[in-house]
């Protein structure tokens, strides 16, 4: 990738030398490779500035996207010292951070307020390339107690503008087992009761209330036996945290201390609890990521957040809602609520959130932007991706699959089956956008639902997942779509490109190459 991108230094308006460019990350998948070079200009780094190099198996370059920003003649003297841009940061967050309690109410609209920080932030100096030219500016996160909350925060270095300041939803800071205790072992034997995916779905009964909580006799046939692979045991007290999930109930409020360091121990490795007991949500969360992870190895990606993930079953401080914070950027945690069905029952709640942590982590931070489309994308994905995992058992079950969070929903839809949202919608590209990205998802998602019922869910999970290695920063629909078709063509030869573009001009999605 370096010996390319030095041979066509000049195409790219780099001396030949790459002294502005650093490797700073290699990333495998069924394609190839992914290089990303980040730029660096005077010691600093150019925020997202860079260039990304895709090679296949044979390290013949296939893409490459250029984020370079001209920067030349700067100034790197800030005037604003790195301790007061983390104080305007906090001024501005307590003054216009609006958030909501549950997921069908509108935002609130009073501030923040005072703000209780988890940590304190670490602003780093760098170049800011704006439409305007570049910014000496200072980069942190907020990552926030109360409300729970990260935010990615870019201050002017020379006169305290918030440049830009956006939702990162996410940080990890409880210890594991291991790490708190030292050496564990794991064990393949953990097994425990679930919902697959949920009561409504199991039962196909959209009649099913929450019924506060309660365990009554119509859920009986909802629980089933799973295995729980790997977990860990430590002086023959068992955990769940294993080499893809690590369940933990103190990352947000409610902080359930009665738990060892927040993690729920077991004398067995049966984890066999109802929903009533708040040990439940535990298992079912460890269940759900654990396989899905799984799975997306099975498709040959070995490393798409292929890491030990930090889930917080009961958080939001009780609210009916469920998010993934990505702070660090590509390597957050999730947290589920307790208002209404508990978000922690509900197979589509905790892979839609898991879908979030898969994006992000594979692209780095390019679908961290506040346009409508590039958040569309990721709430699109993350609904299609529950949908598709779940699709057999829905199809077993007799119920519809592409009906999503049927259960959670329970709570406050009224229809039967009540669904949260539906990835099979007839939204049309650009009338029918909202801007709202749950809303105007549901173009994304009904794409890539197409995508499935013509070319299967394994062709159909693979196209998508290689897509996120090959999109730009802030990709539009447009640009979104064409990585699809690019990891057609490196994957499968084109075979598939006629679908592909049906799928999205359908959606009026125009897509360069078709």
């Amino acid at each position: 990738a370096r010996a390319f991108v030095e041979a066509n230094a000049a195409v790219f308006g780099l001396t030949p030398s790459l002294a502005s460019l650093e490797t700073a990350a290699v990333r495998q998948s069924p394609a190839g490779h992914h290089v990303r070079f980040a730029q660096q200009y005077e010691g600093l780094p150019v925020f997202n500035g860079g260039l990304e190099v895709s090679l296949d198996h044979d390290n013949r370059v296939v893409l490459v996207q250029d984020d370079c920003a001209p920067v030349e003649g700067f100034s790197t003297s800030p005037r604003l010292t790195a301790a007061a841009a983390a104080r305007v940061a906090e001024r501005h967050f307590a003054k216009t951070y609006r958030f909501r309690k549950n997921t069908r109410d509108a935002f609130l609209s009073k501030p923040a307020g005072v703000v209780r920080l988890l940590e304190e932030p670490e602003p780093s100096l760098g170049v800011y390339p704006t439409a305007k030219g570049p910014r000496l500016a200072y980069r942190l996160t907020l990552v926030v107690d109360d409300p729970p909350a990260a935010q990615d925060y870019l201050i002017d270095a020379r006169n305290g503008k918030v440049l830009r300041h956006q939702s990162l939803e996410q940080t990890a800071f409880a210890p594991s087992p291991q790490e708190a205790f030292g050496r564990a072992e794991a064990v393949a034997a953990g097994s425990g009761d679930v919902f697959d995916p949920n009561p409504v779905n199991t039962l196909n009964d959209g009649t099913l209330e929450d019924n506060a909580d309660a365990d009554y006799p119509a859920l009986a046939g909802a629980y089933l036996d799973r295995p729980l692979p790997e977990i860990t045991r430590f002086l023959g007290i068992y955990f769940l945290v294993g080499p893809y999930a690590r369940v933990t109930d103190i990352i947000e409020a409610p902080r359930n201390y009665i738990f060892l360091l927040g993690y729920m121990p077991s004398s067995s490795p049966d984890f066999d609890f109802r929903r009533n007991d708040m040990r439940f949500e535990h298992v079912v969360c460890y269940h759900h990521i654990d396989a899905n992870q799984r799975y997306i190895q099975s498709l040959g990606f070995t490393d798409v957040n292929n890491r030990s993930m930090m889930i917080d079953p009961h958080g939001l401080r009780g609210a009916d809602n469920a998010h993934y914070l990505g702070f660090p950027i590509g390597a957050g945690y999730i947290a589920l609520g307790d208002g209404g069905v508990d978000d922690g029952e509900d197979a589509d709640v905790i892979i839609h959130e898991y879908g979030h942590a898969i994006q992000d982590n594979q692209s780095t931070g390019k679908y961290l932007s506040l346009t409508i489309e590039t958040g569309a994308q990721g709430e699109g994905f993350a609904d299609y991706w529950a949908a598709s995992s779940t699709h057999a058992t829905s199809l077993a079950n007799g119920f519809d699959p592409a009906c999503v969070g049927e259960w959670d929903s329970t709570s406050y839809r009224n229809e039967n089956p009540p669904c949260l949202r539906r990835v099979d919608g007839t939204k049309h590209y650009p009338e029918d956008l909202e801007g709202q990205v749950h809303a105007d998802g549901e173009i994304w998602s009904s794409a890539l639902w197409d995508l499935f019922n013509t070319l299967g869910k394994g062709t159909a999970d693979t196209l998508v997942l290689q897509s996120h290695f090959l999109v730009p920063f802030n990709p539009d629909f447009s640009e979104g779509a064409a990585a699809i078709l690019d990891a057609d063509a490196l994957l499968f030869s084109g075979a598939n490109a006629g679908a592909i573009c049906q799928a999205f001009t359908d959606r009026g999605i125009a897509v360069t190459g078709c």
